[in-house]
């Protein structure tokens, strides 16, 4: 993570209390997998309970440095958020979301395209649902699993297609490789 928030870990740990964020997706994968894991945390992924999305904001725009670029909610998740942006440093990309005003985080977490998804870590700790399969390099399709077009080179949390995929993607729970 320290490629994203730099030298300002202790800070970004605050505001993320401070604003009830957490981390999803690859960063949240690879803590959970260790350090040795070859999982690539290409992107820092965010999620702000409604209301306080200007606070990671302007932590992210004002201390970080990054700049904001044109992005757009894969349709799986839009039902869900009420803010969304993307943000480039140096190569380095983080997308926060901020969930609408009925919704929770939990929801967006629940909600992922896989078990591996369901994830999230906040400064104080990690949980996941599933974290026996995600530890086996395992992960299941969600109900949103399959609004991803792997085929078109779309991509949604660990469902990506081809060589890149960082798990055996299974579509059910019957296929013997998860017993």
């Amino acid at each position: 993570m320290a490629v994203f928030v730099r030298d300002f870990l202790p800070a970004f740990i605050q505001v993320l209390d401070r604003s009830g964020g957490v981390i999803i997706v690859s960063c949240a994968i690879k803590m959970l997998l260790g350090v040795e894991s070859t999982i690539q945390s290409g992107d820092l992924n965010l999620i702000v309970p409604y209301g306080r999305f200007e606070t990671m904001n302007d932590f992210i725009l004002r201390i970080l440095s990054f700049e904001s670029i044109p992005g757009v909610v894969h349709p799986a998740l839009s039902p869900l958020i009420n803010q969304y942006h993307v943000y480039l440093h140096q190569g380095c990309i983080v997308t926060l979301r901020g969930v609408k005003k009925d919704k929770d985080v939990l929801h967006v977490i629940l909600s992922g395209a896989s078990t591996s998804d369901t994830i999230f870590m906040t400064g104080g700790g990690l949980t996941s649902f599933f974290p026996d399969l995600t530890v086996r390099g395992l992960t299941v399709l969600t109900h949103v699993g399959g609004l991803v077009r792997v085929d078109a080179g779309e991509k949604l949390g660990s469902v990506v297609g081809g060589s890149s995929s960082r798990f055996i993607v299974e579509k059910d729970t019957s296929i013997g490789t998860l017993v």
